[in-house]
């Protein structure tokens, strides 16, 4: 057995040995007075977070901490935003797109497809904008950024956007079943959230996705505050960590 190895096996050791501590411990005192659903609920949370110390603590010495899941919600003032914004029934977001460990925003857009762009790019243009992010085990996060990954470079899915104008019009849209390899904003989102797990499932035309259906899944594991305009305070990421003791 080579050095590395041992190391490995020995971390692995340590920390199947520290999460049936935090397991075993948490199931030793239940709270009585809870549901049945709520106290099966709480233990399934618990095993998740077992889980999570054993991946993190098993990773091989140097390997990359996993990234959370940082989720952009924003709209401009242009007519498109606003056209976007009737679209989804008032609601206030108009582009989704992810916030990637290295500090750019990473999302679908008509100029230039699946991209990573600058954290700035849209600066003095956005007016309301809106980071969350999603509580995710280590390895939904590596699906998620994974998924995300190999979207770049992908078109902007614009049969999507005319589909939509015709539907807002008519009340129909119709377009092929996640036919080709381009995405609007909220697809390529969503795409990384069933990859991670967070969505369960998705609607039949993945492609018609919007930034609103984005919101329902996340605040399904984070309350969203209100959005933020420009110069309201510092407009950073917020962070719910399911591992934290």
């Amino acid at each position: 057995m080579s050095d590395d190895v041992a190391v490995i096996d020995a971390a692995h050791a340590a920390a199947v040995e520290r999460a049936f501590a935090v397991l075993v411990g948490g199931l030793a005192e239940p709270d009585e007075a809870a549901s049945a659903p709520a106290r099966f609920a709480a233990a399934v949370a618990l095993a998740e977070r077992a889980r999570g110390l054993a991946l993190a603590a098993c990773a091989p010495a140097g390997a990359a901490a996993p990234a959370p899941i940082v989720i952009r919600f924003v709209t401009c003032g242009d007519p498109a935003s606003a056209i976007i914004r009737r679209g989804e029934l008032g609601f206030w977001a108009s582009h989704v797109e992810a916030l990637t460990p290295d500090g750019l925003l990473l999302g679908a857009h008509a100029d230039g497809g699946v991209a990573k762009r600058p954290r700035n790019y849209d600066a003095g243009q956005w007016t309301r904008e809106l980071y969350a992010t999603v509580p995710a085990t280590p390895a939904q996060q590596a699906a998620f950024w994974s998924a995300l990954d190999g979207l770049i470079g992908h078109p902007y899915d614009m049969d999507a956007i005319k589909a939509m104008a015709i539907g807002e019009l008519t009340g129909m849209a119709s377009l092929a079943d996640n036919a080709g390899a381009a995405e609007i904003c909220s697809a390529a989102i969503l795409i990384g959230l069933l990859a991670s797990g967070h969505a369960k499932s998705a609607p039949a035309t993945i492609r018609l996705t919007t930034p609103r259906d984005v919101a329902q899944i996340v605040s399904a594991y984070v309350a969203l505050p209100a959005p933020h305009g420009p110069g309201v305070g510092a407009v950073e990421p917020f962070a719910f960590d399911p591992f934290a003791a």
